[in-house]
């Protein structure tokens, strides 16, 4: 089972983890924990 987060974050907040302003966070639910997967820039 995948789970997307979507989140955005202030611009300079962005730009100092130098990662697009709004990005799609991709988990998987495994053994009750969820693991990252991926990180998703929509702006690419």
């Amino acid at each position: 089972m995948g789970v997307f987060l979507r989140y955005c974050l202030k611009l300079d907040e962005a730009l100092k983890h130098n990662i697009g302003n709004c990005n799609i966070l991709k988990f998987e639910y495994d053994n009750g924990t969820f693991k990252f997967v991926e990180l998703i820039d929509p702006n690419l």
